[in-house]
C-alpha cells in the first residue's frame, strides 16, 4: 500500500522539472534518478540503526564546496545517496541508508545559500517495515565496512548515542581532536586503516562502548535525561578513583590540553575503576 510520499515520487517519474527526475523500477521496487534540494521539500533523516554523523566531516565538505563555488560558480558533484521509504512509519520521511554526510552537507549549504541548485543522484527503495529496511542496510554496509559500534539497534538507541556524543563534544571537544583528524585522513586516503586514538583521547566508538559494551559500560550514560553536568560529575568520580588505574597518567597534558577530561584513560583493562564509577 503506497503512502503520500510514494505518490509524489511517482508524479516525478519520467519528467523534467526543477524538483526531481525519477524512474521507477518495479522489479526492484525503487526509484532512481536525481533530486534538487533547492525545491525538494521532503525531510531526510538518518535511519536509526545507521552510524552516527561526524560534524567535522560535514564542516570540511561545506567549506570545500563554498570554495569551489567561489572559484568555479558551481559545487562539487555530490554523487549518489541511497534512501528508503518505510511504509510502516507512514511519515513522509526519506530515511538515509548511505549519504548521511553528503546530504547533511547539502542541507547546510541550502541554509547558507538558499537560491543555489543542489543536485544529487538517488536510489529510493520502498520497504514495508523497519525490519526490511534494517536487513537491507546491513547488506549494503557489509560492502562498505565501518565502525560497527556506531550503528544502533533502533531509533531510541541512536538518539541516546547522538545525545551523549553531543554532550561530550560540548564539554570536552579537545579529547576528540586526534580521532577527528584520523577520520579526515581516512576520507582523504592519507590513512589506510582505522585505529583507536591513544590514551587519553576518545573516539565516537569509545563513547558508544561506554553506553553499551558491558566491559566498559558507564551506567549513567544510558540515562535519557543525562546532562552535561552529569558528564562532569562522572569525570570527577574518575579523578577521585585514579588509584585504581594501573598505568601512567600525564596529568599536565589532561588538565591543560584536554580540559581535564579523564574519560580517555578508560579501556577494557580498567574493570576496578569502572566498578567504582558505577557505584
Amino acid at each position: 500500500m503506497s503512502n503520500n510520499i510514494e505518490n509524489i515520487l511517482k508524479e516525478n517519474t519520467n519528467t523534467e522539472n526543477e524538483r526531481a527526475t525519477l524512474m521507477y523500477l518495479p522489479s526492484l521496487n525503487k526509484f532512481i534518478g536525481f533530486i534538487n534540494l533547492l525545491n525538494f521539500s521532503f525531510m531526510f533523516k538518518p535511519i536509526g540503526i545507521n552510524r552516527t554523523i561526524n560534524t567535522d566531516v560535514i564542516n570540511k565538505r561545506v567549506k570545500e564546496n563554498e570554495d569551489s563555488f567561489l572559484a568555479t560558480g558551481k559545487y562539487y558533484d555530490f554523487g549518489n545517496a541511497e534512501l528508503v521509504v518505510i511504509r510502516e512509519y507512514d511519515d513522509n520521511v526519506l530515511y538515509i541508508i548511505d549519504g548521511q554526510h553528503r546530504l547533511s552537507t547539502m542541507e547546510n549549504l541550502k541554509m547558507l545559500y538558499p537560491d543555489r541548485d543542489l543536485f544529487i543522484g538517488v536510489s529510493i527503495y520502498i520497504k514495508d517495515t523497519v525490519a526490511e529496511a534494517a536487513t537491507y542496510l546491513k547488506h549494503f554496509q557489509n560492502q562498505y565496512p565501518s565502525d560497527d559500534r556506531l550503528f544502533s539497534a533502533n531509533q531510541t538507541e541512536r538518539n541516546q548515542l547522538d545525545k551523549v556524543l553531543a554532550l561530550f563534544n560540548y564539554e570536552y571537544p579537545e579529547v576528540f581532536l586526534q580521532y577527528n583528524k584520523h577520520i579526515l585522513n581516512l576520507i582523504n586516503k592519507k590513512d589506510k586503516y582505522y585505529k583507536e586514538p591513544n590514551r587519553p583521547h576518545l573516539s565516537n566508538g569509545m563513547i558508544s562502548d561506554f553506553i553499551r559494551n558491558p566491559e566498559v559500560k558507564i551506567n549513567k550514560l544510558s540515562d535519557p535525561n543525562i546532562t552535561g553536568n552529569d558528564i562532569r560529575i562522572i569525570n570527577n568520580k574518575i579523578k577521585e578513583n585514579l588509584q585504581l588505574y594501573k598505568g601512567t597518567i600525564n596529568h599536565n597534558y589532561i588538565e591543560n590540553e584536554l580540559k581535564g577530561c579523564y574519560f580517555g584513560i578508560i579501556r577494557k583493562d580498567n574493570k576496578k575503576l569502572i566498578e567504582a564509577i558505577n557505584t
